[in-house]
């Protein structure tokens, strides 16, 4: 009867194992994917950004030096496509090992901070021109990227990605104000100009975004899945206490609601910026 007992326990035990085993893999194989989908979530708020920016007109009332003006957007767009092309490695480096190198991490935060830099400039000069609420569109767009980057090129962190979401909310602010400026500050022409070039990329981005959310709540249900009851709920306690560690998979359905929550923000923001296109 010893014996009998002694080789349950061990089965049990083994068997514990196997669920604490094939939890480690799924959590491996879920985090992956989540990581890779917060990384698309960041190259997709950084078009949000650049549209955000692309709203910026010369003001019928207040002409400044045109050509000044698109010098400084010029590199700002320089940076942009650097980041973005930074975003894409990192994406392509996740594919390739599961995590994004050092050099492309630390190459991904300088280029932030450097889009930040150029978009003080182009503050300062529409301030000096007296475009206050363009100045704040600039400044808010520079903040965001940097908040971005830290979401963007790190691991899925829910700290990072609520960051993120309410410094977009910021944008979307001053953006506001200066759009409700410009109905009466834009020539016809230029704001017709808005409309045309941004309707079309802002229906591509709305529609990207929907995409991912139907993404994440995919993985916020395998998550949930994985966390299921019944036997394996039970085996799942055991492999607990047979590894003396924490299930790695519910680790990772705070940061994926929080992502579902900054990647709808986005698909709203998109979807408020071509009604207020459609306004002005």
């Amino acid at each position: 009867m010893l014996a009998i007992i002694k080789k349950h326990k061990l089965m049990l035990w083994m068997a514990a194992l196997l669920a604490a085993c094939g939890i480690v893999v799924a959590a491996v194989e879920l985090a992956g994917q989540a990581n890779k989908t917060c990384g698309d979530a960041g190259i997709n708020g950084a078009d949000m950004e650049i549209a955000s920016l692309d709203t910026i007109k010369q003001s019928e009332t207040n002409p400044v030096d045109w050509m000044k003006e698109r010098e400084l957007r010029h590199k700002i767009d320089a940076v942009d496509k650097q980041y973005k092309d930074l975003a894409v490695k990192a994406q392509a480096e996740r594919d390739a090992s599961g995590e994004v190198t050092a050099a492309t991490h630390d190459a991904g935060i300088a280029c932030a901070q450097d889009f930040k830099a150029a978009n003080e400039v182009y503050a300062q000069f529409w301030e000096q021109n007296n475009g206050i609420t363009r100045a704040r569109l600039a400044r808010e767009a520079g903040e965001a990227r940097v908040k971005n980057a830290d979401m963007t090129f790190n691991a899925i962190d829910s700290d990072k990605i609520s960051a993120y979401n309410d410094q977009m909310d910021k944008l979307a602010e001053a953006r506001s104000a200066y759009l409700e400026e410009a109905k009466t500050d834009v020539s016809a022409e230029d704001r017709a100009d808005i409309k045309s070039s941004l309707t079309p990329r802002l229906e591509k981005l709305g529609s990207n975004l929907m995409d991912l959310v139907g993404q994440i709540n995919g993985l916020i249900s395998q998550v949930k899945d994985q966390l299921g009851g019944g036997d394996i709920g039970g085996l799942v306690s055991c492999s607990r206490q047979a590894l003396t560690s924490d299930n790695p998979v519910a680790s990772l359905l705070s940061p994926l609601t929080s992502l579902l929550s900054l990647v709808q923000s986005l698909a709203s923001d998109a979807q408020s910026l071509a009604s207020d296109l459609s306004d002005i």
